[in-house]
């Protein structure tokens, strides 16, 4: 029973919203590689774009399937993590990286139409405002007043901004490949009008 209960635990890895995630993000790598293929297939510009974005979402699916970030801790402590903000010592490296994939998702941004932009790049500072700024100051409040409704609280904000924008970056990928070709167009090429 108890490792039942530990699935719906939100302060564990491996958690319901931990799954959720992984299968959000997952399918948002999938819409990416959609508009990527719909835009090859139109021979519009932005292909490798989306192909690049729908690679680092998946990469973000498997670092929150395999807790990757986590393993970075001892990195983490050797660069001065450990207490405050950066109590969960991986946040040190896991800045950098974020930085990378921010940098990478503006830069591939410019390709797209305003929409498919907007829902990306509000998803990013949504995302990384919970995956990296809450968890920072997760670490904080547990250094400060412990295990509490502080921190229980501050954990739940910070899965739901994570869901939250990795539900944008569905809403991204859709918004572009609907933009790169019509149902109708879709339907006339394979013959059916």
């Amino acid at each position: 029973m108890r490792r039942e209960l530990k699935f719906f635990d939100v302060a564990t890895e491996g958690n319901i919203w931990t799954w959720a995630n992984v299968v959000v993000l997952f399918v948002s790598a999938q819409t990416h590689a959609c508009a990527g293929y719909f835009r090859w297939r139109r021979r519009k510009l932005g292909v490798v774009s989306c192909l690049v974005i729908a690679m680092v979402l998946l990469g973000l699916s498997i670092d929150d399937l395999t807790a990757l970030h986590e393993k970075l801790e001892a990195i983490g402590r050797s660069m001065g993590g450990g207490s405050g903000l950066t109590h969960f010592a991986w946040v040190v490296p896991g800045i950098v990286i974020a930085a990378g994939v921010v940098a990478t998702f503006v830069f591939m941004a410019a390709s797209m139409d305003a929409t498919p932009r907007r829902y990306l790049l509000t998803g990013v500072i949504i995302f990384f405002s919970g995956a990296i700024g809450l968890e920072a100051v997760s670490g904080l409040v547990l250094d400060g007043v412990g295990v509490g409704a502080a921190y229980v609280l501050v954990f739940h904000v910070e899965e739901m901004l994570e869901a939250i924008g990795a539900s944008l970056f569905v809403c991204a990928g859709v918004a572009d490949f609907a933009r790169s070709l019509t149902v109708r167009e879709l339907l006339s090429r394979d013959g059916y009008s």
